[in-house]
């Protein structure tokens, strides 16, 4: 009786501790986002840049009805550093985060939000559907990749260009590893491998998925396979050589 009584009140406490760990991390990074925010709308680059994993795996890639951008660390710094400096016209825009999802292993994070942009006449102007990968770097959260799909613009007439097609698809993969779809995003993104074979970024992801999952050969083959049509995926190397290590 005292046993099993003892069992229930270890199981009810290891719960309890587990919800209380992921709550922190939860409100770990939504203040993150919160921070990110904030530096956003006082075009602070310095607030900003102190939240990036400015390692060279950055990227930042944002994209809606006829255009896609793709920057590393170093061009997307040059490009909102200059475009900082400029003078705002008028009372700056403010910025809303709502509707995070976020999904947690080990020391990454997959987190999923709408943006929403208000000008100076409280009106709103712009929304953007956000996916971030995040990693802890000594316990505390960096911003590893962006990926922003500008929702406002999308214009269902429009032929979209193939990269544009590429980065729709992934979004859909990403939002499922945010949702703890592990499964269905592998699937999306085993897709659009099939769908863009030349494309080293499809298979960057599906490498990555398959990682979070716990399947380490069909990670490892995948970023190998990045890697052979990008050498200078860094993101994809370093992946690659934690996982040979079995980190």
């Amino acid at each position: 009786m005292k046993k099993g009584l003892l069992f229930t009140l270890a199981t009810l406490f290891c719960c309890q501790a587990l919800t209380y760990a992921q709550d922190t991390t939860d409100q770990s990074i939504r203040k993150l986002l919160d921070m990110e925010r904030q530096a956003w709308t006082m075009r602070d680059s310095t607030a900003f840049f102190a939240l990036l994993n400015e390692s060279p795996s950055f990227t930042f890639t944002n994209t809606g009805s006829g255009y896609s951008n793709h920057l590393n660390v170093n061009t997307f710094h040059d490009a909102l550093t200059t475009a900082w400096k400029q003078p705002p016209t008028g009372k700056p825009n403010t910025y809303e985060n709502s509707d995070i999802k976020s999904q947690v292993v080990g020391n990454r994070a997959f987190t999923e939000f709408t943006r929403t942009t208000i000008d100076s006449n409280n009106k709103r102007v712009r929304q953007t559907l956000e996916t971030w990968t995040l990693s802890n770097k000594n316990g505390s959260w960096k911003i590893d990749r962006i990926l922003s799909v500008d929702t406002s613009s999308f214009n269902p007439s429009k032929v979209l260009s193939d990269t544009e097609i590429e980065d729709e698809i992934n979004m859909v993969g990403y939002r499922l590893l945010a949702a703890k779809k592990n499964e269905q995003a592998i699937r999306i993104f085993k897709m659009n491998t099939e769908f863009f074979p030349k494309a080293w970024n499809t298979y960057d992801s599906l490498g990555e998925a398959y990682m979070i999952n716990g399947n380490k050969k069909e990670a490892i083959a995948n970023y190998e396979q990045s890697m052979k049509l990008n050498p200078k995926n860094t993101n994809g190397k370093e992946f690659l050589e934690k996982l040979r290590k079995g980190k």
